[in-house]
């Protein structure tokens, strides 16, 4: 079962369309109520690091950290979290790639 979502996860990340969908997301979430920079530092801290933290190697390193203790195959896994992780690291992906371009 397992296996088999994991197949259907890997095309819907191909296509082109869900691409779409996942930046819509970023979009959404770092121009929500809060200021993007708000945004951001929270991210930041969820990572345990400094909220002027710009360089995209430390947060990297700190995001495979977090993203293999909550791993749901890991004992200490738990899938919500792990999610979130990968979603936060996204929207700083997209955050600071959006202010490196502009």
């Amino acid at each position: 079962m397992r296996e088999a979502l994991s197949e259907n996860e890997s095309v819907e990340r191909e296509n082109p369309e869900h691409q779409n969908e996942y930046r819509s997301y970023f979009e959404e979430k770092i121009n929500q109520d809060n200021s993007e920079e708000t945004e951001i530092h929270l991210i930041l801290k969820r990572f345990n690091l400094p909220s002027d933290t710009s360089d995209m190697q430390l947060i990297k390193k700190e995001y495979r950290k977090l993203a293999k203790k909550y791993h749901p195959d890991m004992p200490t896994g738990n899938e919500d979290i792990f999610k979130q992780i990968v979603l936060d690291f996204e929207t700083l992906k997209y955050f600071f790639d959006v202010k490196k371009a502009g």
